[in-house]
């Protein structure tokens, strides 16, 4: 069986893995016997990774899986489910939960403990409770291995610590690993901001972005523009290329029109021009602040 290193967590899984959200089934319940070949032949052929969830087959598939795989080494497969976000209404709840959830599996911890059916809203919820909070205490008595999330419009963002996140009113942010981190607009899901962070604030390069297009990459210091960047219009073509201080176009930069034809080169502070020559749409040189007064118009 091939394996693969997880980089996030840095954890070893067999390539494949088996879900048990649709186990054979007779008379409207779960195949017990079937169910248990099936996962013995897996189990001698390397496979390592077992998914499960709460709800599962009306809740039967959790104590099953539980009931198979308890005569195997518990170090030899890495164990995967989920809590019901929807079901969780308090702290209480979640904890109860998760205690049930060890039980049905005849386990003392689970690998992988993932929210289920996670968005914006129902995070915010999660979070008013102190749940990644209670998670992060269980992950670190070591009855959670790992922590997630599972949702089929965030799962594909970022394979996140959950405990690493941080909640404002118009977006939230979600740090990696790797010392990178991404901003999501609230309202929407939609991706903001992508790129290095130190200090809870954007530091180094990264990429802005405006409805799924990237508006502007470039450096970063302190969660402000700062150093070398490029700005773009909304058909993906440069707009302004050059230095930054303090969030502001400063020092050596061009600006171009839509059409790609250079519009003004030379130097800026505090987002102004300061210096340097203009051109119409054409690439015909009319301005020239060495000879001339005239203002160049975008």
């Amino acid at each position: 069986m091939e394996k693969r290193v997880m980089e996030t967590t840095g954890t070893e899984n067999s390539l494949l893995g088996f879900g048990c959200m649709r186990f054979p089934t007779k008379d409207g319940k779960i195949d017990k016997e079937r169910s248990a070949k099936m996962i013995d032949m897996a189990y001698k052929a390397g496979v390592t990774y077992y998914d499960v969830a709460y709800p599962y087959h009306g809740g039967e598939a959790e104590p099953v899986l539980g009931e198979i795989l308890k005569k195997y080494d518990r170090s030899t497969f890495h164990l995967a489910t989920k809590l019901p976000c929807w079901e969780v209404h308090s702290l209480d709840d979640a904890k109860r939960l998760f205690a049930y959830q060890l039980e049905r599996l005849q386990v003392d911890y689970v690998d992988y403990y993932l929210l289920h059916a996670l968005d914006i809203n129902r995070f915010r919820e999660m979070v008013s409770y102190g749940v990644p909070e209670y998670l992060a205490e269980l992950k670190e008595q070591g009855k959670i291995r790992n922590l997630g999330f599972h949702n089929r419009s965030l799962q594909k963002k970022a394979d996140i610590n959950l405990t690493n996140y941080k909640l404002f009113s118009n977006k939230y942010i979600i740090y990696e690993s790797n010392g990178k981190a991404r901003e999501y607009s609230s309202s929407d899901d939609d991706l903001i901001f992508y790129g290095e962070y130190l200090n809870g604030k954007r530091n180094g390069k990264g990429k802005e972005y405006e409805v799924g297009r990237v508006i502007f990459e470039g450096e970063y210091l302190n969660g402000k523009r700062n150093g070398k960047g490029k700005e773009y219009y909304s058909n993906g073509k440069l707009k302004f290329e050059g230095e930054y201080l303090n969030g502001q176009r400063s020092g050596k930069g061009k600006e171009f029109f839509n059409n790609g034809n250079l519009l003004f080169e030379g130097e800026y502070l505090n987002g102004e021009r300061l210096t340097g020559k203009g051109y119409d749409d054409k690439g015909n040189l009319i301005y020239d602040s060495k000879t001339s007064n005239a203002l160049v118009k975008e």
